[in-house]
């Protein structure tokens, strides 16, 4: 006991009525060995708490004693022990939500590299699977003929060459994207090697009925592998040249940023298909299409951009998006 409690007579009073009161909603035990009759009102034995003050009903030889005693003390501690736990529950609690949310933002790059190869595997298999099947049924043809066919063994090798130029891609775009660090990189001349990787698709656009608008800056110079700056130039004409319609115009420009310090090449034509926004963002996966059947006429297998993508990150250029489909030519 820390300290006793004194208060006057009317208090005293004060308290007791206050605890009789409260006993009387209590339900009473009958005390062994008296009668129904000779129970008090307060059976002897209730206790109970009045305020911060914990009551306990008595026998006396005057009548009945009630007895209280201060437990401030212990109460106060109690509640500062279910505070306590409290906070520390809601402490717990707040730790698990990071560390749930923070598991998830971990954990993401893996479940998206798990989703990407599986993709990967189910469509080079595709893409694999249909020259396997044209080869097996021309050499099929060929065994029941028992002759020389010109066109099937043409096939056949076409076929093979498809696999190769297939195969050849998926190397190198392996190579390309686990072989970052290793990528040799100098001083390029950005125009120069832009206008040079621009120079045959002069031809291709006069064989296609397309106008080539070219608009480069001159000397424009940056960092990265001139070689693989060239191939990206040509992957993203090539895939401008297959996929805009007859007699539409292909434009490619090279120009310095706003800020002066890079340089961003801008390739732009028109589809002979709405886009929709949503696909924009997968547009530069591996294998990736916009026809759902994959059956696209303009061959190919869905590899170039990707390597593009592949050849922006090891030259360590920003990253490579399409324009909005609100976006204006050149």
């Amino acid at each position: 006991m820390s300290h006793i409690a004194s208060v006057d007579k009317s208090g005293a009073v004060a308290l007791a009525d206050a605890v009789v009161a409260q006993a009387a909603e209590k339900p009473q035990l009958p005390k062994a060995g008296a009668s129904e009759g000779t129970q008090s009102p307060q059976a002897l034995g209730t206790y109970g708490f009045s305020g911060a003050y914990r009551y306990l009903f008595s026998a006396d030889p005057k009548g009945e004693r009630v007895t209280f005693l201060d437990c401030r003390r212990q109460l106060d501690q109690s509640w500062r022990s279910v505070a306590t736990s409290m906070a520390m529950a809601a402490g717990y609690g707040v730790a698990s939500l990071i560390i749930v949310l923070a598991s998830k933002q971990l954990v993401r790059p893996l479940v998206e590299a798990q989703r990407k190869q599986r993709r990967f595997i189910t469509d080079a298999s595709h893409e694999l699977r249909t020259p396997l099947s044209i080869i097996l049924a021309n050499a099929d043809l060929l065994e029941l003929e028992g002759e020389d066919d010109p066109e099937s063994i043409g096939d056949i090798k076409s076929q093979v060459r498809r696999m190769e130029s297939l195969t050849d891609d998926l190397v190198a775009l392996a190579r390309l994207e686990e072989a970052h660090a290793q990528a040799k990189t100098g001083s390029v001349d950005l125009s120069a090697v832009v206008q040079e990787a621009i120079a045959p698709y002069e031809a291709v656009a006069a064989q296609q009925s397309k106008e080539l608008i070219v608009e480069v800056a001159s000397g424009l110079v940056g960092s990265g592998s001139a070689p693989e700056m060239g191939s990206l130039v040509g992957i993203l004409l090539d895939n401008a040249f297959k996929y805009s319609p007859e007699g539409a115009s292909v434009q490619v420009g090279l120009a310095a940023s706003k800020d002066g310090k890079s340089a961003e090449l801008r390739v732009f034509n028109a589809t002979c298909e709405p886009l929709d926004p949503a696909q924009l963002p997968a547009l530069f996966d591996r294998f990736y299409r916009t026809d759902e059947s994959r059956a696209s006429e303009t061959g190919g297998h869905g590899i170039g951009l990707a390597m593009a993508k592949a050849f922006v990150g090891a030259a360590g250029g920003g990253p490579l998006w399409p324009p909005p489909l609100s976006a204006r030519p050149l």
